[in-house]
């Protein structure tokens, strides 16, 4: 278990794309860590004030989930492109164990990334005129939106295949959305200004609605085994190898 989770964290940050990993590594992350946020500081109400508040608020919301999407999505795509599945079986390892290793590494990066949005939206909703709940309410929508549609595509690549990620990611996108715009109302009509308190239901109903998916993704893969690995056509698999061809 150990070794699949060690090799799931390693393939899914963005920098394992290239060879010169340690390099990419620090641009990638560095970029992210101190570029963005001195960025959109810069932009924002305290200095240059081209974008307020709000805006920059959910321009780093954008961005983090924008990050984790593309990091999963694209090492999903690289593991079907390779046939990774079918070569893990090789292994003397359990099914169970690829699932559950995938799951807990796809987890532990939705919590880097969400720290790194608390931090860095937190940061600006003190230096800027943001009201409170406006930041509960805007953290709170996307930081459960990375951990809903994650848990979806993860389990429609376990059950269906990578074909079909990228159109779940959009459905469990829009169906999120809804029930998030529907609590919003709901809210609204009992007189309810968001607050750490909602931020904390809409992630343990994430956290459900994940670890839900986690266990039929275990219980699928039992009954039936993964999914056949059709891997994607040479041109497209030309065009995730080529993006670790540079440094």
């Amino acid at each position: 278990m150990g070794a699949l989770m060690k090799r799931e964290l390693d393939s899914m940050h963005l920098a394992s794309q290239y060879q010169n990993k340690l390099k990419a590594f620090i641009a990638v992350y560095g970029i992210l860590g101190v570029g963005v946020p001195v960025f959109f500081w810069v932009l924002g109400p305290g200095v240059v004030g081209l974008m307020s508040g709000d805006m920059v608020n959910t321009s780093i919301l954008v961005i983090g989930l924008i990050h984790s999407s593309q990091a999963i999505s694209l090492h999903l795509f690289r593991e079907d492109a390779h046939r990774q599945l079918t070569f893990l079986q090789t292994l003397p390892v359990r099914k169970p164990a690829i699932v559950h290793a995938k799951f807990t590494s796809v987890l532990l990066l939705s919590v880097f990334v969400i720290g790194w949005m608390f931090m860095v939206a937190g940061a600006n909703t003190l230096l800027s005129d943001i009201t409170v709940s406006d930041f509960w309410l805007a953290v709170g929508f996307f930081c459960s939106l990375i951990i809903s549609t994650e848990a979806v595509v993860l389990l429609t690549y376990f059950t269906r295949g990578a074909d079909r990620v990228n159109v779940m990611y959009w459905v469990s996108f829009a169906g999120w959305a809804v029930l998030f715009v529907l609590s919003g109302l709901f809210m609204k009509s009992l007189g309810k200004e968001p607050d750490s308190f909602v931020f904390i239901i809409y992630i343990l109903v994430a956290l459900f609605v994940y670890l839900f998916c986690w266990r039929l993704a275990v219980r699928r893969v039992n009954k039936r085994g993964f999914p056949q690995e059709t891997g994607y056509k040479a041109d497209q698999i030309q065009t995730i190898d080529s993006r670790g061809k540079g440094d």
